[in-house]
């Protein structure tokens, strides 16, 4: 036990070191794999044998899943929080013990630099896997794909294809730009997702915080994706986590982001629901302090207003970063959201 708890420690210190390094470099995208690639040349040497002592001291703790939430919870309170990049780096460090799934990195769906995705197939390749695709949040001014193999790996595990696209964030694009980007990114899964033991008529849609609500103003107004040929009935459910649907922009950040005021109607989903929306899961935790529970309520009037089929879920106590984490293995805060999601999914996908 005091041997475990040395190694606990030792790895500790190697997630800790690597990322104080990897941070040293502000001009090129962390790898999440190999978190000090971007990092300057006379640290390499040291770096290296860092990553030699974690990865072995990961072989060793592989099977204990006690020692490593411990040790996730140990990082995560005392370092960063877990919206930011070294926070997530440390819940994927995690992640990546358990990991089974091939990852298909970097894949355009478009022509603008940003525009790729990540796609994470299961090991075995069975064909005909439902297929999840996932925008994370960031308030439309920050996030990356590299940074939710965490939210990859608890979904491949129950047997499913997972995309994760990049989208035009502010300065670089504004409204709608990335509601764009996430309709292309659609249209690329529905095209190309065969090819990764995908079934292009089983996709169901994701999104946290800004990312719910970027996938869920796809759904409703769908000019989007019919300018990609597509249209709402191509998918197959919505999971939307503390999404903020139906804000209007008062702080200077957002007003930029969603100018001019000419648009806020046309960024509230409330305002385009009118029955051919997919099966949706709505859910928000009620200590979210971030996103307001009125965003949630308002959508769900409007679905039971028009016939969707919906859920509607609460979960006690969790914050808008707890809901998050729900999604991470060894970081649940008590919440079924996994299980809630997939329970969802799994009943109307049945139904198609």
């Amino acid at each position: 036990m005091i041997i475990r708890k040395i190694l606990v420690t030792a790895h500790s210190a190697c997630l800790f070191l690597g990322y104080c390094f990897s941070s040293s470099s502000s001009t090129v995208r962390r790898p999440l794999e190999h978190p000090w690639k971007a990092t300057h040349c006379i640290s390499l040497p040291f770096l290296v044998l860092i990553e030699i002592v974690n990865s072995t001291i990961l072989a060793f703790l592989q099977h204990s899943l006690i020692l490593r939430r411990f040790f996730v919870l140990i990082l995560l309170s005392h370092l960063l929080s877990a919206c930011s990049s070294g926070g997530l780096f440390l819940i994927n460090s995690a992640a990546r013990l358990g990991a089974d799934q091939i990852r298909h990195e970097g894949l355009a769906y478009g022509e603008e630099p940003w525009q790729s995705l990540d796609v994470y197939q299961p090991k075995d390749k069975c064909g005909d896997r439902p297929v999840m695709l996932f925008f994370y949040g960031g308030g439309w001014n920050s996030g990356a794909k590299e940074d939710y193999l965490f939210v990859a790996d608890s979904f491949t595990s129950l047997g499913y294809v997972v995309v994760v696209p990049d989208y035009a964030t502010y300065p670089t694009g504004k409204f709608p730009t990335f509601i764009e980007d996430g309709a292309r990114a659609f249209a690329w899964t529905k095209n190309n997702i065969p090819a990764y033991s995908g079934d292009a008529t089983r996709i169901v849609l994701v999104g946290h915080s800004a990312g719910a609500h970027l996938a869920a103003l796809l759904l409703a107004d769908d000019s989007y994706l019919r300018a990609e040929g597509l249209s709402p009935a191509d998918a197959s459910g919505f999971a939307g986590l503390a999404g903020p649907y139906n804000f209007t922009p008062t702080e200077p950040k957002y007003q930029k982001i969603f100018a001019p005021p000419s648009n806020y109607p046309k960024m509230k989903v409330s305002n385009y629901i009118t029955g051919k929306e997919p099966p949706m899961l709505l859910v928000r935790g009620t200590a979210d302090k971030t996103v307001a529970a009125y965003n949630q309520d308002r959508l769900v009037a409007s679905l039971e207003q028009f016939g969707v089929p919906y859920r509607d879920r609460r979960y006690a106590g969790v914050t808008h970063v707890g809901l998050l984490l729900d999604m991470a293995p060894f970081f649940k805060n008590g919440a079924p959201l996994i299980n809630d999601m997939h329970q969802f999914f799994k009943q109307h996908l049945e139904q198609k």
